[in-house]
């Protein structure tokens, strides 16, 4: 490097390479006087393709590293494991349940860690002592997931309790993430318990929950037995987080799209068996989950997405999810003066299709609309997006037209929230 150029000068321009590893590579053999800078964006977002075992090649080979160059691991702020699939159907399992991998104690300054794509078959609550560990962890993510127990598990499954540790200080945990895959009922109940014991509480002020939409089959499941549904079990940790809370996208079933629980009393008892909510209304359970955003009176960002499964004579109502939701931003006060942005996101189960007039409900989102379109409710609202994704296959020109037409009519019941100022935006595909 010439030696008129300042280095500051010069790790400038590294600065504009931070997501291009092999240019910074190529810097840091260039030149020493380089090297702290390249290390820095090199080592400070790590995304490691592994297998689950902790003896995995790339995980011995980072602990090798990592041993052998004591000024790298500080470096670290982010890490992303993303599991290696060896099929469509199988997904790594994750082994190291009780937290006593070797790589944990590596990070000390480490601020995100991300699971992407694994099987966690004994539950998700035993990443818990896993994140506790971290001394400064603020973001926990689970994407793309599937947590359910093995089919032919016939011990109970693991209690929530063995993931409680005693923490020499609160823990720092500030988003958690649980998106994508399926999670079964039982394992989320779970998750919720362990983060309501005491010491374990979490300060977080995002919380993202929509897994939730695609486990409605967890329902049929005998062996994932749960004592509630998954917006009972969540909604004390909702309203525990109070005006910490600035982020919060919810996952809804299918199921809470019929008014009442009457629809299970046809099925055979080891389908409905799955859960012990059957003798409550499934409406009032997700009015109570409204209800405890209540507490919630900082909220900045609210995400709703449901998974609704139609069921042949039964009271379905694929928006009764919106009515209740508007209800809420209806009551008076405004219950989140701060809220900056919505967002509803609805798909239907793929067995049986849901008959496109089904989802005409204008009166759910002129409902909506009028909750909205009062400025001195929510006087900082800027964006409202609603997306109603109708199905994956292709469709005949007549039933184009019938989406058209349904966007149109979204369009114009959600007209009167655009006309205040609010960016609007409505897809159906």
């Amino acid at each position: 490097m010439p030696s008129n150029l300042p280095v500051e000068l010069a790790e400038c321009a590294v600065d504009f390479l931070h997501d291009d590893v092999h240019s910074l590579a190529a810097c840091a053999l260039a030149s020493r006087t380089l090297l702290p800078a390249t290390r820095f964006h090199i080592w400070r977002d790590l995304n490691v393709p592994v297998q689950t075992q902790p003896q995995h090649p790339r995980i011995q080979g980072l602990l090798e590293i990592l041993d052998g160059n004591a000024d790298l691991a500080p470096l670290v702020r982010s890490l992303t494991l993303r599991a290696v699939l060896s099929s469509r159907l199988h997904r790594e399992r994750w082994d190291d349940g009780a937290g006593t991998m070797r790589l944990w104690e590596k990070f000390p300054n480490l601020r995100v860690l991300k699971f992407v794509s694994f099987h966690f078959p004994m539950g998700l609550h035993q990443l818990l002592p896993v994140a506790y560990s971290l001394p400064n962890l603020e973001e926990l993510a689970v994407l793309d997931a599937h947590a359910l127990l093995p089919r032919l598990y016939s011990r109970p499954r693991p209690s929530y309790r063995e993931s409680i540790v005693a923490l020499d200080a609160p823990p720092k945990l500030q988003r958690l993430s649980i998106a994508g895959g399926s999670v079964s009922w039982s394992f989320m109940e779970d998750l919720a318990k362990a983060l309501l014991e005491p010491g374990m509480r979490a300060p977080l002020d995002a919380l993202d929950l929509s897994c939730i939409a695609n486990s409605a089959e967890f329902m049929y499941v005998v062996r994932d037995h749960t004592e509630t549904l998954p917006s009972q079990a969540w909604a004390p940790v909702v309203a525990s987080l109070g005006q910490m809370l600035r982020q919060c996208t919810l996952g809804l079933l299918g199921d809470e799209c019929y008014r009442t629980s009457s629809a299970f009393s046809s099925l055979p008892r080891r389908w409905y068996g799955a859960h012990k909510a059957v003798g409550h209304s499934l409406a009032e359970n997700l009015a109570n989950l409204y209800d405890s955003l209540k507490q919630c009176t900082r909220l900045e960002s609210l995400g709703i997405v449901c998974c609704a499964y139609p069921a042949e004579g039964f009271d379905y109502r694929p928006f009764l999810f919106v009515h209740i939701l508007a209800d809420l931003l209806l009551s008076s006060p405004g219950p989140f003066p701060q809220l900056a942005a919505l967002s509803i996101s609805w798909r239907p189960g793929e067995d049986p299709e849901p008959e496109l007039e089904s989802c005409a409900d204008s009166a759910a989102w002129t409902k909506l609309a009028h909750a909205l379109e009062n400025r001195a409710r929510y006087p900082v609202l800027q964006r409202l997006a609603v997306a109603l994704h109708l199905s994956a296959h292709t469709r005949s020109a007549e039933e184009r037209e019938e989406i058209a037409s349904l966007e149109s009519v979204m369009r114009s019941c959600l007209a009167r929230v655009a006309l205040v100022g609010v960016q609007v935006e409505v897809s159906v595909d």
